[in-house]
């Protein structure tokens, strides 16, 4: 509670900076009185020339309406633009403390940190001087929007999530499907590839361990579970960072169902998706099932499936019959020798 009150003074003080700055002589008017020419514009470092142009119109239905131009521009001062000094970078993260440091841990915010200019900025997201909120179907975050937003760098990753089931459940306006920001996260941006087959099932997860959405889409209810319990996911669990993961199978950003013909988990395209970690994976091979609930009964399963539930089964007494085993001869061992110290100190 303190901690809010306390950032809530600080936006409150730089407010106020703000309108006293305007105060001392720079008001909105003064700025437009040159930034509402729409020939207004200068040359960057790389000769393309960049527009100065701010519509009041855009501006007063932005969120920042009440804003002053002084409150986000406030290295600037009654003397610009004579005093040819360049403009600085906006400062978000002075009234957006929260997402300031998040998008400074995300792997835009590290990238420009390590000299990558050309890095997302909150501006490239939100926008400038139009920023709406989310919600707002002009915004460049709605659901529907953010593959166009994000492809303006990812330029393939937009157009196989355009295609995918997720971009196509989103074009028919269903928001319960995922977007750019439910998987990579909205302001820590992370790039996922790099992380570990069990933290991407967790992400997954967010939506396919769901009941409420694999009730209302008639979505398998035990894709995550099964997965968790498959080889795959048991060594995952256990650390493995080779094991596949549900993109490896799946794909990343073209997800397709299986009916697919382009789909990696077609049938036609199942020795190739399984080669890639099983090299000399044949038709024979593929037939296995992944997402098998093996603690299920075995009426109303194939023969494949009963059959994983016996050899799952055997495992299982094998290996909780040797480690008991063991267990019982190393305990007894040792009560053999604690007994023969016993002795040889002469105590009974």
């Amino acid at each position: 509670m303190a901690s809010s009150a306390k950032r809530l003074l600080v936006i409150t003080a730089f407010c106020l900076i703000g309108q006293l700055a305007v105060g001392a002589g720079l008001a909105d008017g003064d700025c437009l009185d040159c930034h509402s020419d729409k020939t207004l514009a200068t040359t960057n470092a790389a000769g393309v020339a960049k527009s100065l142009f701010v519509d009041p119109a855009i501006l007063a239905a932005s969120v920042h309406k009440t804003n002053a131009c002084i409150s986000c521009h406030a290295d600037l001062t009654a003397k610009h633009p004579d005093d040819n000094r360049p403009v600085a970078a906006i400062n978000c993260a002075r009234c957006h403390e929260q997402q300031g440091e998040s998008y400074g841990a995300s792997v835009h915010g590290l990238a420009r940190k390590t000299g990558h200019e050309n890095a997302a900025t909150c501006a490239d997201c939100h926008g400038s001087h139009d920023i709406l909120p989310p919600t707002s179907p002009a915004s460049p975050l709605h659901f529907v929007r953010q593959a166009q937003t994000c492809g303006r760098c990812h330029t393939q990753e937009a157009r196989d999530v355009t295609a995918s089931v997720h971009g196509k459940a989103m074009a028919t306006g269903k928001r319960d499907a995922p977007t750019c920001t439910d998987c990579h996260s909205e302001h820590k941006i992370e790039a996922l590839k790099n992380d570990s087959a069990l933290a991407i099932s967790e992400v997954c997860s967010r939506c396919h361990a769901s009941v409420y959405l694999d009730d209302k889409y008639d979505i398998p209810a035990d894709r995550v579970k099964t997965y968790l319990e498959s080889y795959h996911g048991l060594a995952a669990q256990n650390g493995s960072t080779v094991v596949a993961n549900c993109a490896s199978c799946h794909g990343y950003h073209k997800i397709l169902p299986s009916s697919d013909p382009n789909s990696m988990i077609n049938t036609n395209s199942l020795v190739a998706t399984c080669g890639q970690c099983h090299p000399g994976a044949d038709k024979m091979f593929v037939r296995g099932k992944i997402h098998e609930d093996i603690s299920a009964a075995g009426n109303g399963h194939d023969l494949g499936g009963r059959i994983s539930r016996w050899v799952r089964r055997i495992y299982l007494a094998l290996i909780f019959g040797v480690v008991g085993a063991m267990f019982v001869h190393n305990a007894l061992l040792f009560h053999k020798k604690v007994a023969a110290h016993l002795r040889a100190s002469g105590r009974p």
